[in-house]
């Protein structure tokens, strides 16, 4: 979830690329979250709008910006989300709290705060994330959980993390498995088919229309909110020019399912094929595919004739 429209785009782009296939995106208030998802979570991470402190090495000009006026409101943000956010963990489920800043109002404060007005406990740190971080020796009561980046010391900017525990047992996972989204139409069906002709085996059963793309959502999914959905599933694709144009995110997330596959062995073709470059390839069927460089899926292509025509996004593209 990203309120701000800009960082929403840019999430939604993120999750496109690592081909996520389980993930909803939205842009709702954490009050609105809490009305959908009460006692929802296993685990609920709040990356929490701060002053920033931890960014001063990076962008020294966030200096200028800093005031004790910022730090106290943010302190107050914070525990307005939180209130909202800790609802949402399900008993005996965890709470991660981070910032990047090392102000003690909006880390070790709140930690307390959480753990005097709602039903948490800190957890104990892993000894990984010990072995790169610090505590903070004026709170030695929870040096064992809550923990600093300082990038004087380990690679990285500045950075604050706590896990915390909900009181309770942890019940197992329960799924809404209706989706309240329209099943896809038979017209824009036959277009997929048509396009795409027999070089993929789709889920017919898991296709969904959302505004103007049609999604592929997995069985079993999370329950959807009513409103501020970016994106669920995974993007088959859309309708453009009368024609079914399939999307980036699906050759990357359901590279199994296609029947034509080239798994290149050379890093200069999977650089070419990842500069929007064609490849040839004689023996290739006529089709849709997915391209792969050390089993890892690059992208699609549509073969004709022996040339790859390639589908990777021109906004992605390396420059050779």
């Amino acid at each position: 979830n990203e309120i701000h429209p800009g960082r929403n785009r840019i999430l939604a782009e993120n999750m496109e690329r690592m081909a996520f296939r389980n993930v909803l995106i939205t842009k709702l208030s954490p009050a609105e979250i809490a009305s959908v998802y009460a006692s929802y979570f296993d685990l609920v991470l709040v990356d929490a709008p701060c002053s920033g402190e931890g960014m001063f090495r990076k962008y020294p000009e966030s200096i200028s910006e800093w005031s004790r006026e910022q730090v106290e409101l943010c302190s107050i943000r914070q525990k307005e989300i939180l209130n909202d956010a800790l609802s949402c963990v399900k008993p005996g489920g965890y709470l991660i709290y981070s910032t990047c800043t090392y102000s003690v109002e909006e880390n070790e404060e709140i930690i307390r705060w959480i753990t005097k007005n709602h039903p948490f406990s800190p957890v104990e740190a892993p000894e990984h994330i010990i072995k790169v971080t610090s505590g903070n020796k004026q709170y030695p009561d929870l040096e064992f959980a809550c923990r600093r980046c300082y990038p004087h010391l380990y690679k990285g900017e500045g950075q604050f993390m706590c896990c915390l525990q909900k009181e309770g047992t942890l019940s197992e996972n329960t799924f809404n498995a209706k989706i309240p989204l329209k099943k896809i139409n038979n017209t824009t069906l036959k277009l997929l088919q048509d396009s795409i002709k027999n070089a993929v085996n789709l889920p017919l059963n898991c296709l969904y229309e959302y505004k103007d793309k049609v999604l592929v959502i997995p069985e079993n999914f999370i329950k959807l909110p009513p409103r501020g959905i970016t994106s669920c599933g995974v993007i088959l694709g859309n309708i453009e020019n009368k024609r079914f144009v399939l999307h980036h995110q699906f050759f990357k997330a359901y590279k199994a399912l296609f029947q034509n596959q080239y798994e290149t062995a050379s890093a200069k073709e999977a650089n070419e094929y990842l500069s929007g470059l064609e490849l040839l390839l004689p023996d290739s069927p006529n089709g849709y595919g997915v391209i792969s460089y050390n089993s890892v899926p690059l992208g699609g292509y549509k073969a004709s004739n022996g040339r790859l025509k390639n589908h990777y996004p021109k906004g992605l593209r390396n420059h050779l």
